[in-house]
């Protein structure tokens, strides 16, 4: 189940979560999450949004939220949880939406965070492996 702060906008050539021109992400969390996305894609070489509707389009259910904060709060609701974050040590950096989730997290909740910086400073990230013959 995927869950968005806000209107998924799919009609459209150009996928986006509605954005009411607002700058703030508390009132307008689709202006944040298009910033975000864009980020991704253009890092990853690819359109973040476009992946989504291509899962939708087979079958992903989703629902969209009001705000990161109450979307949060459903993903929390979750058996796993795993964070992929900038953050060093076990838990995601406190005062962010992703330590957000993460505390509101179950006791029986499966938490698992990995520091992105241990993936890209890994061999694997920096040379290719050879395939065995």
């Amino acid at each position: 189940m995927l869950h968005f702060p806000t209107k998924f906008i799919t009609k459209d050539d150009k996928p986006h979560f509605l954005d009411t021109g607002e700058k703030n992400w508390k009132t307008n969390p689709g202006r944040t999450a298009n910033l975000y996305h864009e980020a991704f894609s253009n890092e990853i070489k690819d359109n973040s949004l476009q992946q989504i509707c291509s899962a939708i389009a087979i079958g992903a259910k989703y629902r969209e939220h009001k705000g990161f904060h109450v979307r949060n709060s459903f993903v929390a609701k979750s058996d796993y949880l795993i964070a992929f974050t900038w953050s060093d040590g076990e838990e995601p950096k406190k005062g962010t939406g992703t330590y957000d989730t993460w505390k509101k997290c179950s006791k029986g909740t499966k938490r698992i965070h990995v520091p992105l910086k241990s993936l890209v400073d890994s061999p694997a990230a920096v040379e290719p492996m050879e395939p065995s013959t």
